[in-house]
């Protein structure tokens, strides 16, 4: 796509989208964790995608007398 300048400018999904959603977010208090993240890959649940540490540990915010697994 030209502008007026006669610049081509290549817009995309990311550009367009991700990017400004994942600043958005950020900026709103979310804590943005990649998943190329050695450390977060191992704790991921493949069926679910879930973090599971991050997920019990909310879990027992919420439900302070949750049992302890």
């Amino acid at each position: 796509m030209l502008n007026m300048l006669g610049v081509v400018r290549m817009f995309n999904e990311n550009s367009r989208v991700k990017i400004p959603a994942l600043v958005h977010m950020t900026r709103l208090g979310y804590e943005y964790l990649s998943l190329k993240d050695d450390n977060l890959r191992h704790q991921r649940d493949l069926e679910t995608n879930i973090l599971t540490s991050i997920f019990k540990t909310q879990v027992r915010k919420l439900n302070p007398d949750f049992a302890r697994r």
